[in-house]
């Protein structure tokens, strides 16, 4: 059986994570942004614009989705959405949910790049907790 990749394994991998972090300050929007811009060869400012061309979308919506993973409770889908460019906090919403949605299937629309992002991400392994 093959699980969620965005779940630790168990409340021991949980416990580590939490153990780990506990006086690590969580990163910010900027270090988020940057490390998935560099993951992905991405420009920060073109995932911060408008529009939606297609590569572009899934950095946007992996960004959205790690953002309001890791910084939950202490940060708002405003906050994440006015660092995107002014976006909405419901179009921060729509993207994390459709991302839940897509990691849930382990394949199609995005599944190749959110295996890139965490298999690199350093951010992702050090604060990612289910």
């Amino acid at each position: 059986m093959h699980t969620n990749p965005s779940r630790p394994e168990s409340i021991v991998d949980i416990a580590t994570i939490v153990l780990r972090n506990k006086h690590k300050p969580l990163p910010t929007l900027d270090e988020i942004l940057l490390e998935i811009c560099e993951i992905f060869e991405a420009d920060p400012e073109k995932i911060k614009a408008p529009g939606k061309p297609g590569e572009i979308v899934k950095v946007r919506y992996i960004f959205f989705y790690v953002a309001s993973h890791i910084l939950n409770k202490s940060i708002s889908l405003k906050e994440i959405g006015h660092f995107m460019g002014g976006r909405h906090h419901t179009t921060v919403m729509f993207a994390r949910d459709n991302m839940i949605g897509y990691l849930d299937k382990e394949d199609g629309y995005i599944w190749k790049e959110w295996e890139k992002y965490r298999s690199k991400s350093k951010i992702w392994r050090q604060y990612a907790v289910a």
